[in-house]
């Protein structure tokens, strides 16, 4: 029997209610480091949430450590403070299980779901520190489907992990960012102006400035499409004009220290920055653009980006350049083939491109300078970066090309897709995000800056998790099989339309948390679900009784913002976080779904006689008879289920 020490933690699905009930306990659980690996789209909120889970005063303490897809050097990322009006908790002074630790290695989509199925790491690294010396994360992020690994998987560590989970886990409002210096002026060498956007309604977030530079669908699907390539554009100029009175300000894009002769026949050329590598941030973009530029939104011309992928348009036969040497985030992973050896539109590792037509102009960025080698920046053209971070890092590239007709004038004009946890009002990040024109749940015309609550919002009533009802309770004729992986994503895109909502924020997709059915060791499987339950704000103490504030990190009300919203990113709607606890994180009471066997091996412990913690060995009902707690798996056999090298 395996006995924890006591506290108290949520953690048991109704069948039909997300009421908890004092059975269920929160017990502090023993050590465990938790390893990830992924998208680095989240990787700005997920050491932040993780920090609230494991506390972060000290590394030995549960400090939550990020490794970028190029270094093994670990930075520690502090949770934050919530300042709620109705309370304050500083997560690195009080964490909810400080015994848990966590580590994250943010190689981008495509690499973190390969690390997963396979068990391996980039070759030559060892992120995890002293200790670890094989295998591959416990778990994945991905903003794209994990349906190109799952063969792999069942292949490989299936064996012995169970079925593969796949978890819809955050909704990921991606940002169309831009930085608000465009452009600084030189006289003898020194900089004499700076010149920012004048954006005629400039949108505040949590008394931030935060951007709101207006972009109809049409307007933007014209400027990736390379329509557009000046932010003097007319349209962008009639986007970001209004009336006061009976006068008409124009050209309110150009800063008033500018010159208006300049403005007019140079402007800001559009600079278009993309990702490198295989990136889940790019399934999203590309998706969109696929569904939402077309004569219904406004836009006429051609649209190069056909279906969504994770790699931007390519066409291998005809590029001229060899991107496979270029800023990769894994030095063994080659993301755009040479053109010998490939043929077709699949990569080596089976991504997709976004369309037949290449839209990259070859130059490339390590989010600090711009390498031209493999060819020269150009209009409608994309420069791309590996990982968030360096395309974040190229945006902000400080102004480097000078005007044609005013030398001393060097300009910026970068635009990007990135997470939104890269953008104000996320703390510590300096890139402003535009405003998209959408509708609001009445059919209002707004300006949608990519928020948690408008993020949400695309979901509408529609987009169910997989065979449930408006709830997300357990509905046997509901579309798909909660057994497939697959329909928990599919669902998103089938049982609605999230690829283009009506309302809401447009440029919306989810971040997926991959995981195994069956760990050996429970102490790992109590603290990813512990994580789950976290995200989905379920766990209502810390594991020395400390109350958590319900609002701690998904609160959205003025003053009582919540520090994961505060990045932009949002938990899962309702439906979704009692499908999940339905089916993964309890056995369920429906003889159907329980007959699935798809929760998670090793139950959460309960408080026992005396106070004692102990495994729950039966997965019956609680006294109330309405609740199971999760137990072992049949599905994962006696003794099995083991990750080598995980445990």
């Amino acid at each position: 029997m395996i006995r924890y020490t006591k506290t108290q933690l949520l953690l048991a699905a109704a069948t039909s209610s997300l009421v908890a009930t004092a059975a269920q306990a929160q017990v502090a659980f023993p050590a465990a480091d938790i390893h990830g690996a992924g998208s680095s789209a989240v990787a700005v909120v997920l050491p932040r949430e993780q920090g609230c889970l494991t506390g972060a005063a000290s590394v030995k303490n549960g400090s939550v450590l990020t490794y970028s897809n190029t270094s093994t050097t670990p930075s520690a990322n502090p949770p934050g403070l919530y300042q709620g009006t109705d309370a304050t908790f500083d997560c690195s002074v009080t964490g909810i299980q400080p015994k848990i630790t966590a580590k994250y290695l943010s190689t981008g989509s495509g690499d973190g779901k390969k690390y997963f199925a396979t068990g391996t790491l980039p070759s030559g690294t060892n992120p995890w520190g002293a200790g670890w010396t094989t295998g591959g994360p416990h778990y994945s992020m991905s903003d794209s489907s994990v349906s190109d690994r799952i063969s792999a998987y069942n292949a490989g560590r299936g064996v012995q992990g169970g079925p593969l989970i796949q978890i819809p886990l955050y909704v990921l409002p991606v940002a169309l960012a831009y930085n608000p210096v465009y452009g600084i002026k030189y006289s003898g060498g020194a900089p004499v102006a700076t010149y920012k956007f004048n954006v005629a309604t400039p949108q505040s977030v949590y008394n931030t400035l935060s951007g709101g530079m207006r972009l109809s669908k049409a307007a933007y699907c014209g400027i990736f499409n390379g329509t557009i390539t000046n932010f003097n554009d007319p349209v962008l100029t009639a986007l970001n004009t209004y009336v006061v009175g009976r006068s008409i300000r124009k050209k309110l894009l150009k800063s008033p220290a500018d010159s208006l002769a300049r403005w007019e026949k140079d402007g800001v050329p559009i600079r278009l920055v993309g990702r490198l590598d295989k990136s889940g941030t790019t399934d999203i973009f590309t998706r969109h653009l696929a569904a939402a530029c077309n004569a219904a939104n406004g836009y006429t011309g051609t649209n190069y980006f056909a279906q969504a992928a994770e790699a931007l348009p390519y066409d291998p036969s005809t590029a001229t350049f060899d991107l496979t040497s270029g800023v990769n985030s894994s030095a063994s992973s080659p993301y755009y083939p040479n053109n010998s050896a490939t043929a077709g539109l699949t990569l080596p590792n089976g991504t997709k491109f976004a369309g037949t037509v290449t839209r990259l102009s070859g130059a490339t960025s390590d989010g600090a300078s711009i390498d031209t080698s493999r060819g020269a920046e150009a209009p409608g053209l994309f420069l791309v970066a590996a990982g968030s971070g360096r395309v974040a890092g190229a945006i902000n590239i400080a102004p480097d090309k000078p005007s044609a007709s005013a030398p001393s004038v060097k300009l910026n004009g970068k635009l990007g897709y990135i997470g939104a946890d890269w953008v104000k009002p996320s703390a510590g990040q300096t890139l402003f995000a535009a405003a998209l024109k959408s509708k609001d749940s009445s059919g209002k015309a707004i300006w949608a800056l990519p928020l948690a609550t408008l993020a949400v919002a695309a979901f509408g009533t529609t987009i169910r998790p997989p065979q449930s009802d408006g709830r997300g309770n357990f509905l046997a004729t509901g579309f798909g099989d909660r057994a497939s992986p697959e329909d928990w994503y599919n669902a998103l895109y089938q049982t609605g339309n999230l690829a283009s909502p009506s309302t809401g924020y447009p440029l919306t997709g989810t971040t997926q948390m991959n995981l195994a059915t069956c760990y050996s060791n429970p102490a790992i499987r109590n603290a990813l679900a512990t994580f789950i339950s976290e995200t989905f704000g379920l766990l209502t103490k810390t594991s020395k009784g400390v109350a958590l504030n319900p609002n701690l990190l998904n609160g959205t009300e003025n003053g009582k913002v919540g520090i994961k919203t505060q990045t932009g990113i949002a938990t899962m709607p309702k439906a979704w976080i009692q499908a999940v606890r339905e089916t993964f994180l309890s056995v369920s009471l429906n003889t159907t779904l329980k007959s699935k066997q798809l929760w998670l091996q090793n139950g959460l412990p309960t408080t026992g006689v005396a106070g004692v913690a102990t495994l729950p060995t039966s997965g019956a009902p609680d006294a109330s008879g309405k609740f199971a707690v999760a137990a072992p798996n049949p599905s994962c056999g006696s003794g099995a289920g083991k990750f080598v090298g995980l445990d």
